[in-house]
């Protein structure tokens, strides 16, 4: 499927997804996950932002890192992660304009414009250094 076909599902697609899904505050877009203790849908859809968490503590160098969140959706994750990860550099890339759109309008409304960028484009094909 060409890129433009991608963001036209996602366009078409990402208010059904964030509705349907249940997941909540955690905005998220991906797949639920019912890992132990959870108990509602919201929960599912926020236990995968806690493992990314955990793993990026146990890796990363410095608080101060910049996090790429390659096909970020509307920013759950990030915004997630920002919560918990203060001092990081946040930034996602998503190829709808419409995830786009929306996540920048929550990034707004959370006040987090100076530790969160969302970015519009093909993570195929943009630089990396979009991020830096």
């Amino acid at each position: 499927m060409q890129a433009s076909g991608v963001a036209g599902y996602y366009d078409s697609n990402t208010a059904r997804f964030l509705f349907v899904g249940g997941s909540g505050s955690a905005l998220s877009i991906h797949r639920q996950l019912w890992g132990p203790g959870v108990r509602n849908a919201s929960e599912a859809s926020s236990y995968v932002n806690g493992l990314i968490a955990t793993e990026i503590e146990r890796v990363r160098s410095d608080s101060t890192s910049t996090i790429l969140d390659m096909g970020c959706g509307v920013g759950g994750t990030l915004f997630h992660l920002a919560a918990s990860l203060p001092e990081s550099s946040l930034h996602g890339i998503t190829i709808s304009p419409r995830q786009h759109q929306l996540a920048n309008r929550i990034v707004a409304e959370k006040g987090l414009e100076g530790q969160c960028q969302i970015h519009l484009g093909d993570f195929l094909v943009t630089p990396l250094s979009v991020a830096g």
